[in-house]
């Protein structure tokens, strides 16, 4: 009999201490409000989660910019160096020929790249047959009627120029077509082919932001004139241009 009744007492005691588990009546949900602590997770081989994000683009309209003015001179010339340097043989309307005339303009650290503006000091220029003006390979100025812009690499609204997929292809269009801006027909001034006239470029703000990040922090603007021809003595020329180069930006702190 006591053992019958050491059985009941210790069965009772086992069901004492489960009932808060397995009976546990519903009542209100209760919240704490104190500040949890949570383990930093591992950060090998991945980005951790509370790294702040990456600074805003410099607004050029609340910053205080800095200007650079030069003057830069390209000497009148006139003939395509046939066959030499990846030029091809002499060939009735198409791009058979060009010559690239380079200028420099050295910047120092900069964050953002505000607005440019190049000029002409005469309205007399004149282009044999067409003509391309490039920023770091950036094409500011091109096509008329000598090609379509869309056949060059395009990435955040600029065209890349590259010799290779323009050589040997035909003048596209018109002959005197108008010139491809990239800031819009109405930041650009070009005479047509063979026809003189004034070179004007204006690029406002919203147009000079995406040169920043194609840059990549080089301090040193390459601006290159690229002339075409397709098989006359008078090809790849130009008149004698002397343009004012005006740069603004922000400078790093």
């Amino acid at each position: 009999m006591m053992i019958f009744l050491l059985g009941l007492v210790a069965c009772h005691e086992y069901r004492m201490v489960r009932e808060p588990i397995f009976y546990v009546e519903p009542g209100p949900l209760m919240v704490d409000t104190g500040d949890p602590i949570v383990p930093e997770p591992p950060t090998i081989g991945r980005t951790p989660f509370w790294e702040e994000p990456p600074p805003e683009p410099v607004d050029c309209d609340n910053s205080t910019w800095h200007t650079r003015v030069e003057r830069l001179r390209f000497n009148d010339r006139q003939d395509c160096p046939w066959g030499e340097d990846d030029n091809l043989e002499r060939r009735n309307g198409y791009n058979q020929a060009r010559v690239r005339e380079s200028r420099y303009i050295d910047l120092p650290p900069y964050e953002q790249l505000c607005e440019l503006s190049i000029e002409s000091n005469t309205d007399d220029l004149e282009f044999d047959d067409y003509f391309t003006f490039t920023l770091n390979e950036v094409i500011l100025v091109g096509g008329g009627g000598g090609y379509d812009i869309e056949i060059f690499e395009q990435a955040d609204g600029m065209y890349f120029y590259d010799w290779e997929i323009l050589k040997g292809t035909a003048f596209h269009g018109q002959r005197y077509a108008p010139y491809y801006c990239i800031g819009g027909p109405e930041s650009c001034v070009v005479p047509p082919t063979e026809q003189s006239g004034p070179f004007e470029v204006l690029l406002p703000p919203e147009t000079m932001q995406p040169f920043t990040d194609v840059l990549d922090g080089e301090m040193q603007l390459d601006f290159a004139l690229h002339t075409f021809g397709d098989n006359d003595n008078g090809d790849c020329a130009h008149t004698d241009m002397e343009l004012v180069f005006t740069v603004r930006y922000v400078t790093v702190d």
